[in-house]
């Protein structure tokens, strides 16, 4: 069956994405540009990520740039399709422009997936060296997560690129939406498995700080003692990958949305573009923060996230502790009442 031919861009949604996919991509480039900057070209050994260690740092580096230049290729693939939808009148699926800009997609997933893995190796590696180091079977399940969502990105890439040129409304949706799906589960899983995460190693280090210091002791952003070693940097993770992972849904969302509600595909599809280019270019500029050193930059500007994040976490794990003294002053009486009572028959 052949299908009619997609419908012209809308003057209106393409004010506002050519823009918005034009400001995700000059956000890009730059970080891309500091990345390479700071990563080979500064001499100050402080200045470099000292995170991982040395043996992995090579390879470490070389995955931040691959994310970096995948997200950024990514945004002039889908600027330039905008472009040409605009000039051409056909819109932004007739053929060849469609299979061709598939490219956009694998630029895109090779980007999503590579800062799945950067954000795994940055937890996995601050905490290895703590009392609290992260399962290797979540390791592992986390691992298989990443291949399976990789091979079902690469079969969403080849179906939109061998799509037939006159059956794009009926063959897309027959052998790429079950794939879709399974990237959005997937996707889900991935950031909520972070997410979780973060939150939770946040927690068990600030309390094992608690424990063995004073409630005092801590909480401000600027001391220089070891809080800054493991809490200040779990702390810092978690604010800026909070956001990413916020940020990382919104692509696969919009998209599914626009595939299983009828009658938005037309006037929706734009949304999907800017929040692809969303997601790219806080994925850039999360993962630049991240960085060692451009954490004075951090607190500039997640400062007061960080502190509030702090003071949240402090008061909760205060209050918990202060029950637990409750409960064992509680059972030292309890204690010495018995002995008491023992000692007295």
């Amino acid at each position: 069956m052949v299908t009619p031919s997609p419908p012209p861009v809308s003057q209106t949604n393409a004010y506002i994405a050519i823009p918005l996919i034009s400001i995700c991509a000059v956000i890009c480039t730059i970080s891309t540009l500091v990345l390479l900057y700071q990563a080979y070209c500064q001499n100050t050994g402080n200045e470099r990520d000292q995170i991982l260690s040395t043996k992995t740092k090579p390879y470490f580096n070389f995955l931040l740039f691959i994310c970096f230049l995948a997200s950024t290729l990514c945004e002039y693939c889908d600027l330039t399709r905008w472009i040409i939808a605009i000039k051409t009148g056909k819109g932004l699926f007739f053929t060849p422009l469609n299979q061709s800009m598939a490219i956009a997609n694998f630029f895109h997933q090779v980007g999503a997936f590579s800062f799945y893995i950067i954000a795994m190796a940055r937890v996995y590696d601050c905490c290895k060296t703590t009392y609290y180091p992260i399962n290797k079977r979540l390791m592992i399940g986390y691992t298989f997560f990443i291949v399976i969502g990789s091979i079902t990105a690469m079969y969403y890439v080849i179906i939109v690129a061998i799509q037939p040129p006159h059956d794009t409304y009926y063959f897309f949706p027959k052998y790429n939406t079950p794939a879709m799906i399974m990237l959005m589960i997937i996707d889900f899983l991935l950031n909520a498995t972070l997410f979780i995460l973060f939150i939770y190693k946040l927690n068990q280090l600030l309390t094992q700080r608690l424990i063995k210091d004073s409630i005092y002791s801590f909480g401000s952003i600027d001391d220089n003692g070891k809080t800054q070693c493991d809490i200040d940097l779990i702390i810092r993770y978690s604010v800026l990958f909070t956001f990413a992972i916020i940020t990382n849904q919104l692509f696969f969302t919009a998209n599914m949305v626009n595939h299983v509600v009828d009658g938005v595909s037309d006037h929706f599809h734009w949304i999907i573009y800017c929040f692809r280019g969303i997601e790219n270019a806080a994925n850039c500029v999360v993962l630049l923060l991240a960085l060692n050193g451009n954490h004075p930059y951090y607190l500039v500007v997640c400062g007061k996230c960080h502190s509030s994040l702090v003071g949240l976490f402090t008061v909760n794990t205060e209050n918990v502790l202060m029950n637990m003294k409750l409960h064992y002053d509680e059972m030292e009486r309890e204690i010495e009442t018995n002995c008491e009572q023992t000692t007295s028959k």
